[in-house]
């Protein structure tokens, strides 16, 4: 198995010369050349691997996109698809259905605790009617009374006056 050739490999390597040998300062320049050729390139596999990691940790985070509707339909036969409308219209209905029956449940639970504080309520207000009303009969009775004792003072005045 042959090494792999690096750059330090080319930089490194020693030629012997024979008889109408190479010009030295040429294959030097020229393995310059390579060497140079094969640090950028080196440079470009590290950028795209690099690249590459990123876009492989992104896809690992990222969902699958949804296909496309052409794609799903192709896949599936009519008759599949139509029961997976149908399917999917069945859940749309039982949850719409679903939804207005909790909706109703809320409405009746709701009116019902309107129902017993308005019953509450009213029951305040007659209480305090009552209270009001007693207040009333108390205060007309608490002004004839008076009215009793300013009369029997005027008429034991009256009396004192006819005295003198």
């Amino acid at each position: 198995m042959e090494e792999r050739i690096t750059i330090e490999i080319i930089e490194s390597k020693e030629f012997g010369t024979e008889n109408g040998g190479y010009n030295r300062k040429e294959v030097d320049r020229f393995l310059d050349q390579i060497c140079d050729e094969m640090a950028n390139l080196q440079d470009e596999i590290d950028r795209l691997n690099r690249q590459l990691a990123v876009s492989e940790a992104r896809s690992k985070m990222a969902p699958p996109a949804a296909p496309a509707q052409e794609t799903v339909r192709a896949a599936v036969p009519d008759s599949e698809f139509r029961e997976i409308l149908e399917m999917a219209q069945r859940v749309k209905s039982e949850t719409i259905a679903a939804a207005e029956q909790k909706a109703a449940e809320i409405v009746a639970g709701a009116q019902d605790e309107a129902k017993a504080q308005l019953g509450s309520l009213q029951a305040e207000r007659d209480a305090l009617s009552a209270q009001v009303d007693d207040l009333k009969l108390a205060g007309m009775e608490l002004r004839e009374k008076i009215a009793a004792v300013l009369k029997a003072q005027q008429e034991a005045l009256d009396k004192t006056a006819d005295l003198f």
